[in-house]
C-alpha cells in the first residue's frame, strides 16, 4: 500500500470514523488501519499530519469539543469534555485554556454573544 493511501485511510478513520472520541485510543490501534509498525506510523504523522499522534487527536478532540459546545448549548462542560473523548474534565479544561487561551464556557459564552450582534 503506497504512503498516500495510507494517509488516506487514517485521514478517513480519524475524521469519518471519528477514532478520536475513543479515550483508550493509543498508535497501536491506529496500526490496525494500516499495519505498519509505530515508529513508520509516527513518521507518516509527522510529516502528513504535521503532529505526532498524540497531538493530532488533542487537536482533534479540541475541534469535537468547540463544536458541541455552540451546537449543544444545553450540554454541561463536563458532558462535552467526555464526548469529546478526554478522559477527565480536568485534561480537557488544561488543554483547552492551553490552546484556546479562554476556558469552554468563555468560549461558549462569546461564540453566543458574536451571534446576537449579528
Amino acid at each position: 500500500m503506497s504512503e498516500m493511501l495510507q494517509v488516506k485511510k487514517l485521514r478517513h478513520w480519524l475524521e469519518n470514523d471519528k477514532a478520536y472520541l475513543r479515550k483508550d485510543l493509543r498508535l497501536t490501534d491506529a496500526s490496525e488501519v494500516i499495519p505498519v509498525n509505530r515508529t513508520y506510523l509516527s513518521r507518516i504523522f509527522n510529516n502528513h499530519f504535521k503532529c505526532s499522534f498524540s497531538a493530532c487527536l488533542l487537536k482533534y478532540r479540541l475541534e469535537e469539543s468547540k463544536r458541541l459546545l455552540v451546537e449543544h448549548p444545553e450540554m454541561m462542560v463536563r458532558e462535552v469534555a467526555l464526548q469529546s473523548g478526554f478522559r477527565t474534565q480536568a485534561t480537557f479544561f488544561h488543554a483547552f485554556r492551553q490552546y484556546e487561551q479562554t476556558t469552554p464556557a468563555q468560549y461558549r459564552r462569546s461564540h453566543f454573544q458574536r451571534m446576537n450582534r449579528i
